[in-house]
């Protein structure tokens, strides 16, 4: 990090740097940043940068002498906003945007999400695009409606290195919050209801990450992978508002999330 024009101490830097990797590893203190909700009374923007602030104190207090940590604490339980205060949250709210606008940050110790709005799957080691083919990335979010096609016009979306997933791996891409899932088999092929990977109990739809990738519009998305021989008319696809991977009719109008080889 470099150092500020302002009078910032090298324990100061160091603290801030530690929080930037705290928030790498999606590691946040609650209580701190229920206090950072409350001061700023629910502004989400604000109480990040305040909470940046909070936190690199309550760093800089476990570092610095105990004399030091009496004169300089910001957690006080006053809504008094000092003038150094006002330069920590200043600090704090410019390390949040660096942090969320940097060319790689870690979602869940498994998605590494990068400036172009494309989220790379260390478990896999995938790349996916994080909106559906027809939206754009804003830079926080999936904007626009998602485009739907039949599976054979889906199919020649695959160009520069991008394709659609096959079956198997589109379905590394549900994400059932409730913990409880169906096993997500398909037997020499066949779909198999018992085996269909539906979310089981009380769980968020969509069925996805939602950081990894927001925004996600209700509905079933083509994968590459088609049926046996049998049943040519068919090819598999994955339901993100349940998790449920099922055979569909190719003349379906469904949306597409590309993927590529890392």
């Amino acid at each position: 990090m470099q150092r500020n024009s302002q009078n910032i101490s090298p324990q100061e830097e160091l603290a801030y740097e530690k929080v930037a990797t705290e928030l790498a590893e999606n590691i946040r203190k609650e209580g701190l940043w229920a206090k950072a909700l409350s001061v700023c009374e629910g502004d989400e923007a604000k109480s990040k940068a305040l909470y940046i602030s909070y936190r690199a104190q309550q760093i800089l207090n476990e570092i610095q002498p105990q004399s030091e940590q009496k004169q300089s604490s910001l957690l006080s339980s006053s809504h008094a906003v000092s003038q150094k205060t006002a330069l920590y949250i200043v600090i704090g709210l410019h390390i949040f945007l660096s942090f969320f606008n940097a060319t790689k940050v870690l979602i869940d110790g498994r998605y590494r999400v990068t400036s172009d709005g494309t989220v790379t799957d260390l478990q896999t080691n995938l790349t996916w695009q994080r909106c559906s083919v027809g939206r754009a990335w804003t830079g926080e979010t999936c904007a626009g409606k998602a485009s739907k096609f039949n599976w054979d016009e889906a199919m020649p979306l695959a160009k520069d290195g991008w394709r659609l997933p096959t079956v198997d791996e589109l379905d590394t891409l549900v994400f059932c919050s409730s913990g409880q899932r169906k096993p997500s088999t398909r037997p020499n092929g066949q779909f198999v209801r018992k085996s269909s990977g539906d979310c089981q109990g009380d769980y968020a739809r969509q069925t996805i990450n939602h950081l990894a990738f927001p925004n996600t519009e209700v509905g079933w998305f083509w994968s590459s992978s088609s049926t046996s021989a049998k049943s040519s008319n068919l090819a598999w696809g994955v339901s993100f508002n349940s998790g449920h991977v099922g055979n569909i009719d190719r003349g379906y109008r469904n949306q597409v999330r590309l993927v590529r080889d890392r």
